[in-house]
């Protein structure tokens, strides 16, 4: 039987905010049920996306520039080929041509998210800063939200 769903997590714990994904990932279960998949991928690449988009919705989470830090955003990760964020996490390729390769090898785009944090402070070093560290509750509980429906019944 294949999960519900499949939350890929980006970042590097040694980038201080770049972190914010997978701290919000060590709290994920905690919030979801025990059949979604979590993967720390670190950089999304587009087998990634492939992969994850074969078990039904996909939710992408990662730390992002040009956002006020601590705000939460949440588009459907087709949007990031035209518009969004930036993503704070390095990636061997751009978020937009990842997401149009994996679109090209035949994953589903149509039920993958992304779900990003603004981050304040990417340079090397452990710890949130202070504002992110504030609005991690409210990213897990973006991310959690991105894997029900409307009608609050788990998406398959």
């Amino acid at each position: 039987m294949m999960s519900p769903a499949t939350v890929l997590v980006c970042g590097d714990r040694h980038r201080r905010d770049d972190a914010a994904a997978l701290c919000a990932a060590d709290r994920l279960g905690e919030v979801i049920p025990d059949d979604v998949v979590v993967r720390r991928v670190g950089q999304l690449g587009a087998d990634d996306l492939v992969a994850a988009s074969s078990t039904g919705r996909c939710v992408v989470i990662d730390a992002v520039r040009g956002i006020a830090p601590g705000t939460v955003v949440s588009m459907p990760l087709v949007d990031l080929q035209s518009r969004g964020p930036a993503s704070a996490s390095s990636h061997a390729l751009p978020l937009p041509t990842v997401i149009a390769l994996a679109d090209a090898l035949g994953a589903d785009m149509e039920l993958a998210t992304f779900v990003g944090i603004g981050g304040e402070e990417f340079e090397l070093g452990e710890g949130l800063s202070p504002r992110v560290e504030e609005a991690l509750d409210a990213f897990v509980a973006a991310i959690a939200q991105s894997l029900f429906s409307q009608d609050g019944v788990p998406c398959a």
